[in-house]
C-alpha cells in the first residue's frame, strides 16, 4: 500500500509528540499515531531495530487494541494451536471495543512493545485492519505496553468460542500462506 500521496510526510514534530508528549494513557498515544497516518506492530520483544520478514510477512494494524494484544500475548510459538491461549477483539473500529481471551491469557501475558511504522511499505492484509510488508521495516519509534494499559476489561472467551477462533486461524493459514 503506497500511501505517500495520501498521507502527509512524517515530520519531526509528530515523532517528538509520540515520544515526549504528555499522554493520559497509552491508548491515547497509540490513537495519535493512527490519526497521523502511522501503523502499529505489536511484539513481545522490546529490542528490535528493524522488523524483518521471516516465514510470514511483517504485520501491522491501524487498531490500537489489536496491536496491544499482539504485544502482550503469551508466547505460544512452539505450542500446537489447540494449546495456545486465544483472544479476540470485538468492535475493533469503534470506541466500544471489547476484548475476549481464554482463561489463562492474562496470567501468561506480559509486557510488550508496539513499534510505530510508516505505512508506505505495507499493503492491505487478509483481514480488516491488517497491513503486511514483505521487506524489512525500520520503526519510527516504540511504545512499551503492559496488560494494565488495555483500554477495557478483558472478558472470558468460552472454550466453544476459543475452538471456533482456532478453527478460523487454521483455515486462514491454509488459504493464506503467511
Amino acid at each position: 500500500m503506497n500511501t505517500s500521496s495520501l498521507e502527509p510526510p512524517l515530520n519531526d514534530e509528530i515523532v517528538h509528540n509520540i515520544k515526549c508528549g504528555d499522554w493520559p494513557t497509552v491508548l491515547a498515544r497509540l490513537q495519535f499515531c493512527i490519526e497521523n497516518g502511522l501503523l502499529l506492530h505489536g511484539s513481545p520483544f522490546s529490542s528490535i531495530d528493524i522488523l524483518r520478514v521471516g516465514l510470514r510477512p511483517i504485520c501491522a494494524t491501524n487498531v490500537p487494541a489489536l496491536a496491544m494484544m499482539y504485544a502482550i500475548r503469551p508466547n505460544g510459538t512452539f505450542m500446537p494451536l489447540s494449546k495456545q491461549e486465544i483472544w479476540a477483539v470485538e468492535n475493533q473500529h469503534s470506541q466500544g471495543s471489547k476484548i475476549w481471551a481464554t482463561k489463562h491469557f492474562l496470567k501468561k501475558a506480559g509486557p510488550g512493545t508496539i513499534y510505530v511504522v510508516e505505512p508506505d511499505q505495507f499493503r492491505h492484509g487478509k483481514i480488516i485492519g491488517e497491513y503486511v510488508a514483505f521487506s524489512p521495516v525500520r520503526p519510527v519509534t516504540r511504545i512499551d505496553v503492559e496488560t494494565s494499559d488495555l483500554p477495557c476489561k478483558v472478558g472470558r472467551l468460552s472454550k466453544k468460542m476459543a475452538d471456533y477462533y482456532r478453527a478460523v486461524l487454521v483455515r486462514q493459514s491454509e488459504i493464506f500462506p503467511w
